[in-house]
């Protein structure tokens, strides 16, 4: 390792600050919900991924919101015209109904719940969630999506942090696209 000695964290070796969270659901959320903050790319990246047309500026992120009477939710992306909850999951796992009704909180004159977790698109418990809940729209978008739209916003940002943000740099100087710990998760 260039520039100083290999550090490792219960014998796994230390790439990145990402690599210091670990690869439970909450480090993955907390991972991905950082890189939203940084990378406004990112964020209109996933906002476009659910929403058509315009929705505004981007105005919160939101880590792990509770309420009383409503279930927590993992991130939220905020703007003047939207909102977006996202209901992450890492491995095959998805939210069930009940999980998803409780995540629907918002007065934004627009709303949506994306659920995020490693499944297919064609894997039948994906195609069985429901199309919306309470009239809001549920989406579903898988990791790898999540991680291929977290690259595109590097690739093509002008922005050097935000390229570095995305990028990171192997043993052997190649560079991986995937982004942060969570591709370790995906992997």
């Amino acid at each position: 390792m260039a520039g100083g000695v290999d550090i490792k964290l219960h014998g796994r070796t230390v790439h990145t600050v990402f690599d210091l969270l670990g690869t439970k659901e909450d480090d993955i959320t907390y991972s991905v919900g950082w890189g939203l903050a940084r990378s406004e790319s990112f964020s209109y990246a996933l906002l476009n991924e659910v929403f058509e047309g315009e929705f505004g500026t981007l105005s919160a992120i939101l880590l792990q919101q509770s309420e009383s009477g409503y279930g927590r939710t993992d991130i939220e992306l905020q703007t003047q015209d939207a909102h977006l909850v996202v209901e992450a999951k890492r491995g095959w796992d998805l939210p069930d109904l009940a999980q998803l009704t409780t995540l629907n909180r918002t007065s934004a004159p627009r709303k949506a719940i994306a659920v995020v977790s490693e499944c297919a698109r064609h894997y039948p418990p994906v195609k069985a969630l429901p199309r919306s809940i309470e009239g809001v729209p549920v989406h579903y978008v898988p990791w790898s999506r999540v991680g291929a739209l977290a690259a595109k916003a590097g690739s093509d940002s002008r922005n050097h942090a935000e390229k570095r943000l995305f990028r990171r740099e192997t043993r052997d100087g190649r560079l991986s696209r995937l982004p942060w710990n969570f591709a370790v998760a995906i992997r």
